[in-house]
């Protein structure tokens, strides 16, 4: 979904068809927006998890990863199937066999649209469906 206010794009997820036609998702569709269709793949949901687990690694070098916490949208979840624990593995595979790795299943995330650090008081959410969020507890 992309709105008039945003260049960022948020992913809904399809939930049901309706007998009209009209397709019931999992977050809010804001009127008036943009909807484009996005299809997925075990294997870019995979390949997601993982750079993002490498990125967060990278942003501290210097700390061993002893705790991780994992919030994964269940949207995910339905996407792997039987192949959930390749997500976590792949993670564990980055992040190092001796850490201990926790979380859970959740409807989304929400989180500011921005990448750089901002003023939170200020900060546009928005509502992530299909995403997974990663912190790396460490010494």
């Amino acid at each position: 979904m992309k709105t008039d206010q945003s260049e960022k794009i948020m992913i809904r997820v399809p939930l049901s068809v309706k007998d009209d036609g009209s397709i019931i998702c999992g977050a809010e569709i804001i009127q008036g927006s943009q909807l484009y269709l996005m299809i997925g793949t075990q294997q870019s949901a995979l390949a997601a998890a993982k750079d993002t687990a490498e990125r967060l690694k990278r942003t501290v070098p210097t700390i061993e990863p002893i705790i991780v916490f994992l919030s994964d949208c269940v949207a995910r979840k339905i996407l792997y199937g039987e192949h959930g624990k390749e997500e976590i593995d792949s993670i564990r595979a980055t992040v190092g066999e001796h850490a201990q790795i926790f979380g859970f299943y959740s409807y989304g995330q929400i989180a500011p649209f921005s990448e750089k650090p901002i003023n939170v008081n200020t900060c546009d959410p928005g509502f992530y469906e299909q995403s997974i969020s990663i912190a790396i507890f460490g010494e």
